[in-house]
């Protein structure tokens, strides 16, 4: 019976052990938006500036993004510029922060006004 306990405690010891692991070197995962300030297709990675200052991020050929039609090969460096308004979904292991989707924002017609339609007329006739 004693052997019994032990080994019990001794299986609910390591089973903490790895529960607590795990929680440990699992990526997080995170959304951040913000301007892109700078692509780099030799590193694979941009810079986004946000409200939470500026964030590097990683990409690879998993990664999706949004606003823009895909292509075959690496549609992250065709389409990805500096200067758009993007959200980025990562995961975030260590150092590294991986892109997992870039969603492009899209203007709306009131940042079109004076430019598109300078007279304020938006979609319609005048």
């Amino acid at each position: 019976m004693k052997k019994i306990i032990v080994a019990a405690v001794f299986a609910t010891a390591i089973l903490l052990i790895g529960v607590a692991w795990a929680q440990e070197i699992s990526p997080t995962q995170g959304v951040f938006s913000g301007i892109v300030t700078k692509v780099d297709p030799e590193g694979r990675n941009f810079s986004v500036r946000g409200e939470g200052g500026e964030r590097l991020f990683q990409w690879n050929r998993k990664t999706s993004i949004i606003g823009f039609p895909t292509i075959d090969g690496d549609t992250v460096l065709e389409f990805l510029k500096e200067g758009p308004a993007v959200k980025v979904f990562y995961t975030d292991a260590g150092n590294t922060r991986m892109a997992g989707r870039i969603e492009v924002k899209k203007g709306d017609i009131e940042t079109l006004k004076g430019w598109e339609h300078p007279f304020g007329c938006g979609t319609s006739l005048c």
